[in-house]
């Protein structure tokens, strides 16, 4: 097995100088970003391939498409396997589908987020998605979803008896839901349940930076000093809500009239 790239950063100049030192290695820019909070706990895995879900993964897509429109606008058509992947996922119903971003600042959010997990070590993965379709035979081009390779790896997703697919894709989602638009949402797609970070050739597409525990709780207040926040990620009431409920500086404002507000001119 084959070894990729690894940084430890716990400061935002480590982290500068990570990102700088896998532009030279990968000779790229374009890369595609994954932050997990809980470094050894999680390997590159779809989470449909954990918990036994894989032998009801056909099961649940076809729930969830039957359920969906009422409370969604779809516009799907049933035979958009790729497109009904992509929101299911967005929704956290388990996939064959594993989560990336186009951008680095928004995959260290994920590492770094919650303060539940400040007592373990976070990882940002790094993919260079053209390198990837490289090592599975593929053209050197990213594809959207109606490509071929990438339409066979999401239907096969739909029906309950297929073979497992050793590939691994990299493709570009159309955006059909607020979420892709400001996550900046990639994919890449499973036809089997090996782990990524196990590939025989990892190195040639993939790395992995390192952070400490020490490091979440500064990186986390700096991201949010850039406006990088759940409610941005997550557009949503309930996540707004969320976030001011925990606000540390926001403030009331005083209803007019009282002591506390400003008099007109």
């Amino acid at each position: 097995m084959s070894s990729f790239p690894q940084y430890s950063v716990r400061s935002t100049t480590e982290l500068i100088l990570a990102f700088e030192q896998l532009n030279k290695h990968f000779k790229s820019l374009r890369l595609w970003w994954r932050g997990q909070a809980k470094a050894g706990c999680w390997k590159l895995v779809p989470s449909v391939y954990r918990n036994n879900h894989a032998r009801n993964e056909a099961g649940l897509i076809h729930k969830f498409q039957k359920k969906a429109r009422a409370r969604h606008v779809c516009n799907l058509e049933n035979t958009d396997y790729a497109g009904w992947l992509f929101l299911a996922q967005h929704y956290r119903l388990p996939t064959r589908l594993l989560d990336w971003s186009e951008a680095a600042l928004i995959g260290l959010f994920f590492a770094v987020e919650s303060p539940e997990y400040d007592n373990l070590d976070g990882v940002l993965w790094a993919v260079e998605p053209m390198a990837l379709r490289a090592v599975h035979g593929e053209a050197a081009a990213i594809p959207l979803s109606d490509d071929q390779s990438i339409a066979s790896l999401c239907e096969a997703a739909f029906t309950r008896d297929h073979k497992e697919d050793p590939r691994i894709l990299p493709v570009f989602p159309e955006q059909r839901d607020v979420r892709h638009m400001t996550q900046q949402s990639t994919f890449t797609v499973h036809g089997c349940q090996d782990p990524l970070d196990g590939h025989p050739n990892a190195d040639r597409f993939l790395a992995r930076i390192n952070i400490p525990r020490i490091g979440k709780g500064p990186l986390r207040e700096w991201l949010g000093f850039l406006g990088i926040s759940r409610s941005v990620l997550f557009p949503d009431l309930e996540n707004l809500a969320a976030e001011l409920r925990t606000d540390n500086w926001a403030s009331p404002v005083p209803p007019p009239g009282s002591a506390g507000a400003r008099s007109q001119p």
